[in-house]
């Protein structure tokens, strides 16, 4: 599940390596989409037609927190009512993140099945301290225990799951660590949303004078991940080569 706010190609990217990178691609793809203006609504709402994501479409810009909230939500709400196979994990990732190992899904999942962990994320940039929170540009949640009354939703700050982390810790939930840059699973560019505010001039954005201080990659500190990043670009580059609807689906099948 992925958040997305003009971000039109790192959000494709991110759909092209889900499906061309994972085997098999047993997954549901949910992106909330909060009101882009860059064309990534369109785009998504292509792709969805195409049955390769649902899109949750918002008329404004709720930010991350509650579009994650929202998101989850929906994920519930649908195995509910549609009488689908129950969710048993929830992948929470960036929308600057690519996905760049076949087993960057089974791997965590099944560290999760063997732990019993609620969730599952990296600690910081390269540290598995645990006072650390579990970065959120990849973070693994088991709903039927994450998703409760009891623990906090995601907030609507530049944490957004601090709260959600510190009452799982509370009650008593299971955070294991697990290398999803270091050992290169994914790469996380980092910033994207940011960089875009910038590009733009988006000065009625709320996170506009962060951002101007704050937009450059950061790649999770990760030596080898400029180049893999620019070795996948060129992969994507030739494979999407207009970024529009129909060759983002047809990379995809």
């Amino acid at each position: 599940m992925v958040v997305n706010y003009n971000t039109r190609r790192l959000i494709a990217q991110l759909i092209y390596s889900l499906y061309r990178i994972l085997q098999p691609p047993m997954f549901r793809l949910v992106v909330v989409d909060n009101g882009s203006t860059d064309g990534s609504a369109e785009l998504l709402s292509a792709a969805a037609a195409a049955g390769l994501c649902h899109l949750v479409a918002n008329p404004t810009n709720r930010h991350h927190g509650p579009g994650l909230n929202q998101g989850v939500s929906y994920l519930a709400e649908a195995t509910r009512r549609d009488g689908a196979v129950p969710i048993s994990y929830v992948w929470l990732l960036d929308s600057d993140c690519v996905v760049m190992r076949p087993d960057a899904l089974s791997a965590p999942c099944g560290v999760m099945h063997a732990t019993g962990a609620a969730l599952l994320g990296q600690r910081g940039y390269d540290t598995a301290d645990e006072e650390e929170l579990l970065g959120l540009h990849s973070l693994l949640i088991d709903p039927a225990q994450v998703w409760q009354p009891t623990i906090q939703p995601f907030q609507d700050h530049g944490l957004p799951s601090e709260a959600l982390q510190r009452s799982c810790a509370e009650a008593g939930l299971l955070a294991v660590d697990f290398p999803y840059t270091r050992d290169g699973y994914i790469i996380h560019i980092g910033r994207g949303s940011l960089r875009v505010i910038v590009e733009t001039e988006d000065r009625a954005n709320r996170h506009y004078e962060w951002a101007t201080t704050h937009h450059e990659p950061h790649f999770s500190l990760e030596a080898d991940a400029p180049g893999a990043y620019a070795a996948f670009q060129e992969a994507f580059a030739r494979d999407v080569p207009t970024l529009d609807a129909p060759g983002l689906i047809q990379a995809c099948r």
